[in-house]
């Protein structure tokens, strides 16, 4: 396949700008780990449930939010010591279940 300079110039900025992102992003989760050991993901989680204390949420829409299965995403929370309370009516944390409550608490001290 042979692709123009203009195309080649674009598919180039495209892989900097990729190369650039993974670079800053390795770099932000090499120090979040340092600082709070917690992953990205960990973080991200914990971010969002606290975005999200003023109203329920399911942990599909979390799983949404975060590019993952509402079951993977449970299980992160679970393993979270820091993670604010959250529970679900019933007990239940499932999709389809009734909606995720998560209370507002700081995420770091």
């Amino acid at each position: 396949m042979r692709i123009g300079s203009a195309s080649r110039d674009r598919v180039v900025a495209w892989m900097n700008l990729q190369q650039t992102n993974r670079v800053i992003e390795a770099a932000l989760e090499e120090r979040l780990q340092a600082r709070t050991n917690l992953s990205w993901p960990e973080f991200e989680l914990l971010w969002r449930l606290q975005i999200a204390a003023e109203h329920p949420l399911r942990m599909n829409e979390i799983a949404d939010q975060l590019l993952g299965s509402p079951s993977g995403v449970t299980r992160m929370a679970d393993r979270l010591p820091a993670a604010p309370d959250a529970q679900a009516a019933g007990g239940q944390r499932r999709v389809g279940g009734p909606p995720l409550r998560a209370r507002s608490r700081p995420l770091t001290s």
